[in-house]
């Protein structure tokens, strides 16, 4: 019931899911199996807001959702991944992916231990390739289906996240998230050190 500027999904992979936990939450629209984890949460489209009733309202759905979220209850394994979709209202995901660019060495640092990893190691630099004329093992080494962050029509995935072990964790994504989006979209020529201030508490 709140229209918001940013939007913010996520995938939330599992070895197995708590007994009896399987069932409707307002956070998940579905679960399914994954090959290269074991089952996969997938969150509806969720307004990303900032700090206020709405946000807390958004926390308090992921608090609902702890028995699919924490890893007390549904365990995660190093195979996991945490995937997070985001899009703005306006942009094509390209154009978003162009905006964000120059912010997401944090997402890198956080994250750096899945830079190896096959599933998302592809394109680190974050290029439009959709239009290159390249040769064959070229474009295989930027491959798009495994990509870092991965354009999907009017939204951008960072498949670079690890894994959700608790609900507190993904609530600090969700709010680091949001600041990337904010910074980018609404200061696009704010410095570097300014973003890394805002997002030092996170």
């Amino acid at each position: 019931d709140y229209d918001s500027k940013f939007t913010i999904g996520f995938e939330v992979e599992k070895e197995r899911l708590s007994r009896g936990a399987v069932k409707e939450y307002p956070l998940f629209c579905g679960f399914e199996r994954d090959s290269s984890c074991g089952y996969e949460a997938i969150t509806n489209i969720v307004p990303l807001l900032p700090s206020g009733l709405w946000r807390n309202k958004v926390f308090s759905m992921m608090h609902d959702a702890r028995r699919i979220i924490e890893d007390q209850y549904s365990p995660s394994n190093y195979k996991c991944g945490g995937h997070i979709t985001i899009a703005c209202e306006g942009l094509t995901g390209q154009e978003l992916m162009d905006k964000v660019r120059v912010n997401c060495g944090i997402v890198y640092a956080l994250f750096r231990k899945r830079l190896s990893n096959y599933y998302c190691k592809r394109n680190l630099f974050l290029e439009d390739i959709s239009q290159q004329n390249e040769p064959r093992e070229v474009h295989y080494y930027h491959s798009t289906r495994y990509a870092t962050a991965l354009v999907k029509g009017n939204c951008l995935e960072f498949r670079l996240v690890s894994r959700f072990q608790s609900v507190k964790q993904m609530m600090r994504r969700y709010e680091l998230f949001y600041e990337l989006l904010d910074f980018s979209i609404n200061r696009p020529n704010g410095s570097h050190n300014a973003f890394l201030k805002k997002v030092y508490p996170i």
